[in-house]
């Protein structure tokens, strides 16, 4: 089926919080190295002051390049509006552990979830060193909006009375500028296909950020962070302090960044965002070589003269600088991302189809029609979940450690076939192209899966979606949910606690659209009334899956199916019935627990479950 032409986006809306900035006129010098790094965003200096822009509430929607924006965020419910712990202090949800660093106004920590042990880090922030708390808020109010596999993830976030609290993913491989230090000690050069995996995932987050109009302004080695020390791992971008939000043809009028990886028109204080393209270029020519594209003692050189060698740049790739080690198409794709001219420099979608980086970085390629239709049918089945249940699964989605997303991300990458960072009409249509009634199956399902009436699928939403199919596969999935709800800390939640946590303007909003009542869906899904420990609030949602699935009329086994590819169905089966034969346990009992698990899982996990279940009960009214 020959890929249709995508249809322009919805216009844009209003973001959460206040307006977003252009920079941070609190700025601080940041300090360290490594993982300090991964914080270094809250604060920066630039050319001169800026103010702040205007909110997207306040903007008038407009297009770019012909065909309208996608919202940053919609008028539904987004994972951004239950990252604020107001009332609480950050010690009563996480556990301090060691110090990981500090800065000119601030303290990095290790931390741990009380309720999941999950690990992060914490950005500490003294008000009483913070200069404008306005743009301080800002920059956290973008960063819990943006939602990208690889942007760093903005976990909880608590204003106290005398610090700000902003508590980050846990990227333990440390940044590119550290590794490149590292590699240069021991003589050693990182290895082109490296490269060019952390090029194109950085690729991927910008081609997602210029879609919502956002642009960084300072990507460059230091603010890239490997999710861990191998060669080989995932990277995220970080550090949005200097971003900017623009209307859509405007231009940016000043001057900020690091010199070393600004384009030349950021010189002029006059340009969009093709100027991240340029920082990523140079990015990729300092990754391959350990150098710049500059002549010895360029460091000597003050601001004005540092902009007239930047402007009449010569590229070039010297044979003594390692060059020739590398392939002709990884210049090729410096060459067009350094262009001087803004108009004939590449734009983030152009590059990821780069030669270079189809031979370096080989897709996954297209699913096959039974895996795709597998994908299809797990949103399917997630769309058909009561409100409750699919906010419940964005919140869990957007906590969930990052350990567990590498195979859902892959999936996501998949079905995202022009990564712009979102599952389109257009996507949904080549995942089900062999489907005659694809159009209106699609339809259905975005309405449903989009739970912040963005128009599109967030990478938040499709995981909460695959979490759906695993629910009883991982016992702390639901946790953070849980104590979301738990604002007491007994340990127990009631059905009052559940619509106290959910209540907002957006979810009263998505009431109304789907014609529910979050109190009846509440009393159909825990139906005891009594307020509830974890295991039975799991236990519950267990019990739904089976049942949603057995209404349906549908293979039990086929929500644990649903997300996993090619040949595993089979394996999750063998599984299953070698459960069976070892645990004597007859065939429903196995289904129920096997329906909502991931098919990572060994048997005995499952038939732990499975005796826990039969010594308990089930919960009934």
């Amino acid at each position: 089926m020959a890929r249709r032409a995508k249809s322009p986006f919805p216009a844009l809306r209003e973001k959460v919080g206040s307006a977003v900035t252009s920079v941070s006129s609190y700025a601080a010098r940041r300090a360290g190295r490594g993982l300090i790094s991964q914080f270094r965003g809250f604060g920066r200096l630039s050319k001169r002051e800026r103010t702040p822009l205007p909110s997207l509430r306040d903007r008038a929607s407009g297009t770019r390049n012909g065909a309208q924006m996608t919202p940053l965020k919609g008028r539904g419910v987004h994972k951004a509006d239950y990252i604020s712990r107001e009332g609480k202090r950050m010690r009563e949800v996480y556990d301090i552990g060691a110090e990981l660093g500090f800065g000119s106004f601030g303290i990095i920590t290790l931390v741990s979830h009380s309720s999941t042990g999950r690990q992060a880090v914490c950005k500490t922030i003294q008000q009483s060193l913070c200069r404008d708390h306005q743009i301080l808020r800002g920059e956290i109010n973008l960063l819990k909006t943006l939602d990208h596999p690889h942007i760093v993830r903005i976990f909880d976030y608590f204003e106290e009375k005398d610090a700000y609290h902003i508590v980050l993913e846990y990227c333990a491989g440390g940044d590119l500028e550290t590794e490149l230090g590292s590699l240069a000690r021991m003589r050693r050069i990182l290895p082109e296909a490296a490269a060019a995996r952390y090029v194109k995932q950085v690729l991927m987050a910008t081609c997602y950020c210029h879609h919502l109009g956002v642009i960084h302004r300072d990507l460059k080695p230091a603010n890239i962070m490997k999710v861990s020390h191998n060669e080989m791992t995932d990277v995220k971008v970080i550090d949005f302090g200097l971003s900017s939000l623009v209307t859509p043809g405007a231009c940016i009028r000043e001057t900020a960044g690091t010199n070393f990886f600004m384009a030349p028109e950021v010189f002029s204080g006059y340009y969009d965002q093709r100027a991240d393209i340029w920082s990523i270029g140079m990015t990729l020519y300092n990754l391959l070589s350990q150098d710049f594209p500059f002549p010895p003692g360029v460091e000597t050189l003050d601001n004005d003269q540092f902009r007239q060698l930047i402007q009449n740049l010569n590229l070039t790739f010297p044979s003594k600088r390692g060059w020739s080690s590398y392939t002709r198409p990884a210049r090729d794709l410096i060459r067009s991302m350094l262009q001087r001219d803004p108009a004939r420099r590449i734009t983030a979608a152009e590059a990821l189809r780069s030669e270079w980086l189809a031979q370096q970085v080989p897709g996954c390629g297209p699913l096959d029609p039974q895996a795709s239709a597998e994908l299809f049918g797990g949103l399917e089945n997630f769309a058909e979940a009561p409100l409750v249940v699919r906010v419940l699964m964005l919140l869990a989605a957007a906590q969930i450690d990052i350990k567990e997303l590498y195979i859902i991300q892959r999936e996501f990458d998949q079905i995202d076939f022009d990564h712009d960072g979102f599952i389109t009409m257009e996507d949904l249509s080549v995942l089900l192209s062999s489907d005659g009634r694809w159009e209106k199956r699609a339809k259905g399902v975005l309405a449903m899966v989009d739970l912040d009436r963005s128009g599109v699928i967030g990478f938040t939403e499709f995981v909460a979606a695959s979490l759906y199919g695993r629910i009883g596969g991982s016992r702390d999935v639901l946790s953070y949910a849980f104590s979301l709800f738990d604002t007491d800390q007994n340990g127990l939640v009631s059905h009052q606690d559940i619509r106290r946590g959910l209540d907002s303007p957006q979810m009263r909003l998505l009431e109304q659209q789907n014609g529910g009542s979050v109190a009846m869906e509440l009393v159909r899904i825990f139906p005891s009334g009594r307020p509830m420990r974890l295991d039975d609030f799991t236990r519950c949602l267990e019990a739904h899956c089976v049942e949603a699935a057995q209404a349906a009329g549908v293979d039990g086994f086929a929500p644990a199916l649903r997300f996993v590819n090619g040949g595993q169905g089979e394996i999750l089966r063998q599984k299953i019935a070698s459960s069976q034969a070892d645990y004597a346990c007859d065939d429903s009992d196995v289904k129920h627990d096997a329906v909502c698990c991931w098919g990572g899982l060994w048997p005995g996990q499952w038939c732990h479950s499975w005796r826990r279940w039969r010594r308990r009960g089930p919960v009934t009214s």
